[in-house]
């Protein structure tokens, strides 16, 4: 209930702020403090207001998914959540070299040539 009331008051402060702006005509402001405090308040809101976050994940894994079908890609959608670290791949044999796990990252290394 706190969320709501102070989204409510920043809200408020929002509309009076850009009015002010635009009826004095100072356009950089207006600009400014209209498109960052939408932002700010479209934010605030789809985090504590409303499940915006998880319908974004939902429909953009939908979509990444329907789209991978209609080209014949197979796709999933992992079941771990936002930020965690990716699985580790195996070691994937090459014909010249293979793929090494170093230091956080994947390096292709190439066996050295014969003395």
């Amino acid at each position: 209930m706190t969320e709501i009331m102070i989204l409510g008051v920043l809200t408020a402060a929002w509309v009076c702020g850009a009015f002010f702006f635009w009826r004095a005509g100072a356009w950089l402001p207006y600009y400014l403090l209209g498109a960052g405090g939408a932002t700010i308040l479209i934010t605030l809101a789809g985090r504590e207001l409303f499940p915006l976050q998880d319908w974004l994940h939902e429909g953009v894994a939908a979509t990444v998914q329907w789209t991978a079908r209609v080209f014949g890609i197979s796709a999933t959608v992992p079941g771990s959540p936002a930020g965690a670290p990716p699985r580790r791949r195996p070691r994937q044999a090459y014909v010249d070299g293979h793929l090494e796990h170093r230091r956080g990252l994947w390096c292709l290394t190439t066996p050295s040539a014969p003395a």
